[in-house]
């Protein structure tokens, strides 16, 4: 791997590897849990298409981990030493920030545990994928709706898992919207003295839910763009600071919000190998 060590390796490389990868909603985005909220673009109609909603349920043991092969993943040609994210260009119908991200597991909650809630134990949880070698430093943890009509009463939501030091942790209750639209990505917090997760073992929910599906996620995020507006945002390789982009990486989308207005996105990643 020959490492990015100057402006020229940089300017060399948008001339000769350059990839540009079009990003586009073909569908608005829903708001409809209401603003101040994230909204996952996996379900999203469009570029690169719908991600897939039929994951492995908390049962069935997995392989709960996400590749460049699953379905919905941002489709971005292997580098052949090392790729980077070197620009990027978003417009937001109504005003928004975005998060460029590696999701790297997900396990669905389906089959639901009744009415009075429960505890949802993950059957062999496993590891992150090998492409993470800090034992999940930075990496985040999000409930996710990825499909159905839900009848999710207002709940909570408690996960207990392994921080990026091997140390068990179990977050505060986290409050969720009542029947929350698809897209709907709950940001669970860490707990107290944590900085990372490195895999989830259970998943304690209260209140009603007997329809629709949910997931819960550990995605790593590659890029802030904290201000996408409706006249477009674009960051150049400075902006960026060039993340890598691991050639068997999921790349994805979520959306944060603040207004209730439904929305479209579209625009385009650079990508360089280097």
């Amino acid at each position: 791997m020959s490492p990015v060590n100057s402006v020229d390796d940089i300017a060399n490389a948008l001339g000769n590897t350059n990839q540009t990868i079009p990003l586009a909603t073909t569908t608005a985005l829903s708001t409809a849990v209401g603003a101040d909220t994230f909204l996952s673009m996996w379900t999203a109609v469009g570029i690169p298409g719908n991600g897939i909603t039929l994951l492995p349920n908390y049962l069935s043991g997995g392989p709960y981990t996400c590749s460049s092969g699953t379905l919905g993943a941002i489709p971005i040609n292997p580098g052949g030493q090392q790729n980077y994210l070197a620009a990027m260009s978003l417009v937001d119908t109504v005003g928004a920030a975005y998060v460029l991200a590696d999701r790297l597991w997900h396990c669905s909650l389906f089959p639901p545990v009744g009415a009075g809630g429960g505890t949802l134990n993950i059957t062999t949880p496993g590891s992150l994928p090998a492409r993470i070698t800090d034992n999940g430093v930075g990496c985040q943890m999000f409930i996710e709706t990825v499909s159905g009509t839900n009848t999710l009463a207002a709940a909570s939501f408690t996960i207990t898992y392994k921080d990026s030091n091997n140390i068990s942790r179990t977050t505060t209750a986290v409050a969720n919207a009542a029947n929350p639209a698809i897209g709907y990505f709950r940001h669970i917090p860490h707990a107290a003295g944590a900085y990372g997760v490195s895999q989830i073992t259970s998943v304690v929910r209260t209140g009603s839910w007997t329809v629709g599906t949910l997931a819960v996620v550990i995605a790593k995020p590659l890029l802030d763009i904290p201000s996408v507006t409706t006249a477009g945002t674009t960051l150049d390789w400075a902006q960026t600071r060039l993340p890598k982009i691991h050639n068997d990486a999921c790349p994805m989308m979520y959306r944060y919000s603040t207004v209730t207005t439904a929305a479209g996105m579209w625009g385009s990643l650079s990508v360089i190998d280097k």
